[in-house]
């Protein structure tokens, strides 16, 4: 789906599509995982104190609310619940119809399970 949108985190020093599958194959700890997520909380907080607003525009911004989407894990059902919200917004900015969204969202959520 990442490719398909062409959505690229190649050049982050914390890849999310990266860890989240290392983390998933057991190749790193729940740590790393945290200070993967950590970073793009930071990046969002940077954002926020610089614009002064919850941004749901900038697709900078949307995508590192992505990337904690992709970093969650289900014993944090908050983060996992936002995470579907802002993965909603993602593919509107993206230009997807609602019910191709809709059917993107169970297929995301079937792989969260």
């Amino acid at each position: 789906m990442l490719e398909y949108f062409d959505v690229d985190y190649q050049n982050c020093d914390f890849n999310p599509k990266k860890i989240a599958f290392k983390y998933l194959h057991g190749l790193i700890t729940d740590n790393e995982r945290k200070e993967s997520s950590q970073y793009w909380v930071n990046f969002i907080k940077n954002d926020e104190q610089t614009t002064g607003l919850r941004n749901r525009n900038d697709k900078g911004v949307i995508k590192a609310r992505l990337a904690l989407g992709l970093l969650a894990i289900d014993s944090h059902l908050k983060d996992y619940r936002e995470s579907l919200d802002w993965f909603l917004i993602f593919l509107e900015k993206y230009g997807v119809d609602g019910d191709e969204a809709w059917g993107q969202v169970e297929i995301f959520s079937q792989l969260k399970i």
